[in-house]
C-alpha cells in the first residue's frame, strides 16, 4: 500500500491510498469496455439469426460472450476481463 499526500477540494492536505486509485481506474476501465463491447456482441448474435455472411464464430459463443460482459463488473468488484470471439 502505498500512501501519498494529495489535498482536498479546500487545499487541505490528506493521505490518499494509491491502491484505491488504482483500483477506481480498473472499474473505470472495465466499464467502459462493457459498454463498448455489448453493443458489439448484439450485432454479432443478430448476424447469427439473419444468417448474416458476415457472421464469425458460432451463435452460442457469442451469447455466452455477452453473459460475461454482463458478469465483468459486478458493483465495484471487476472480474477476468472476457475475451471476444473471433
Amino acid at each position: 500500500m502505498a500512501i501519498i499526500t494529495g489535498y482536498d477540494q479546500n487545499n487541505q492536505p490528506v493521505d490518499v491510498d494509491t491502491n484505491d486509485i488504482d483500483a477506481q481506474e480498473a472499474l473505470s476501465d472495465a466499464l467502459v469496455f462493457v459498454k463498448i463491447e455489448l453493443p458489439l456482441s448484439d450485432i454479432n448474435i443478430y448476424y447469427h439469426e439473419d444468417d448474416d455472411s458476415r457472421k464469425v464464430s458460432l451463435e452460442a459463443t457469442w451469447r455466452t460472450y455477452r453473459k460475461d460482459l454482463r458478469n465483468y463488473v459486478q458493483g465495484s468488484t471487476v472480474g477476468t476481463k472476457p475475451t471476444r470471439p473471433t
